[in-house]
């Protein structure tokens, strides 16, 4: 427009101009350096040639070397011993039919163990007993695991070893009284468990074998031992009766332990627990702490009370550690019935003998 400021044509396209020479120089260089190049590469060797170069041969060079020498293996025959060596053993004798029987040459062992051979591995073998031991990793077993297999299927086939029982019969069965049997007896005097002491019974029947032979007549006196101090909680009395004493004279040894007349072990009787005895005294000494505590609280005016129970507390655990140990005492009174349970088998056949009496005329069972 005129009358408008703008730049001139000469001024506008002068850059322009500048740009694209600058360009085209850049372009000419790239290209006179590879020219340079690839003429330096063609005329490095100028007379090379592939098909000329010599084949190369290739040598291998392989280098073996020996095995280390092997440790020799110990010889079959062992060393001899020294002089001063312990003589030999007798030879134990040998039993006529293994003598007989033909013998198998057992194959030679060699004494000392081989060394492993190089392809040979040796493994550790751990048994169930908690030892160890070394073996060959090869296709055999190891002795210890093939020991220890033995051993337990030997064990479990071990029978159980029983005991025969034989039967027997008893001899002088008319004359005996057999272990199990209850005598029955009326004591004649009167028990205390207080101290050890000793007791005798009235046998009120006869007792009779296996035969119905009369052992034992009416009236027998058997004598006993107690021994006394009855444990704490216990009601019952032990009673041994030692020995028996007919009205012939007769003396036999019991050794058998008395009974109720139900059998039951031992002999019961009135329990005194001494209650008052162990506990009366530490009762008395707890009432009269009591009562003191209480009037010295009722006649003071303060308005708190101190109560010392110090020396109370330790006079009735004095009290109690002497009381509290006294045991129990059973008595039994005289006339009540017992009864001996007889231990082992008694024999009468020393001192009675049976004979055969005729039989009078006209007696009942008289031919």
């Amino acid at each position: 427009m005129p009358g408008e400021r703008h730049v001139s044509e000469v001024a506008g396209r002068g850059p322009l101009v500048s740009k694209k020479g600058g360009i085209g120089m850049i372009v000419a260089a790239a290209g006179l350096a590879c020219g340079f190049v690839v003429m330096r590469g063609a005329s490095a060797e100028p007379g090379l040639k592939v098909g000329n170069r010599p084949p190369v041969q290739v040598k291998s060079v392989t280098q073996y070397e020996a095995p280390p020498e092997l440790p020799p293996a110990p010889t079959d025959s062992m060393a001899a011993l020294p002089p001063d060596a312990a003589p030999p053993l007798p030879d134990a004798p040998v039993d006529p039919r293994l003598a007989s029987a033909p013998m198998q040459q057992a194959p030679s062992q060699q004494v000392g163990a081989a060394a492993p051979t190089r392809g040979q591995q040796t493994l550790l073998v751990y048994s169930s007993n908690g030892g160890s031991s070394l073996g060959a990793a090869s296709g055999a077993t190891p002795v210890a695991m093939q020991q220890s297999v033995g051993s337990e299927l030997g064990a479990r086939l071990q029978p159980t070893q029983l005991d025969g029982v034989t039967a027997a019969v008893l001899r002088n069965q008319p004359y005996l009284l057999t272990a199990g049997t209850l005598i029955p007896c009326v004591l004649q005097t009167a028990m205390d468990s207080t101290l050890p002491g000793l007791v005798t019974c009235i046998v009120p029947q006869d007792v009779m074998g296996k035969t119905g032979v009369t052992l034992l007549d009416r009236g027998t006196r058997i004598i006993g031992e107690f021994q006394g101090g009855v444990r704490q909680g216990q009601a019952r009395l032990f009673v041994l009766w030692t020995r028996a004493e007919t009205p012939q004279g007769v003396v036999i040894s019991l050794a058998s332990p008395a009974s109720d007349a139900l059998g039951r072990a031992g002999m019961g009787g009135a329990v005194d627990n001494h209650f008052w005895q162990r506990f009366g005294g530490a009762l008395l000494l707890s009432t009269i702490n009591g009562a003191i505590q209480a009037g010295v609280a009722a006649a003071s005016n303060q308005g708190t009370t101190t109560i010392n129970t110090g020396t109370p507390e330790a006079v009735i655990g004095e009290s109690l550690r002497d009381s509290i140990r006294i045991p129990p005492t059973v008595r039994k009174a005289q006339g009540e019935l017992v009864s001996v349970f007889v231990a082992r088998d008694l024999d009468f056949s020393g001192v009675y003998q049976v004979q055969a009496t005729a039989v009078a005329a006209g007696a009942p069972g008289a031919p």
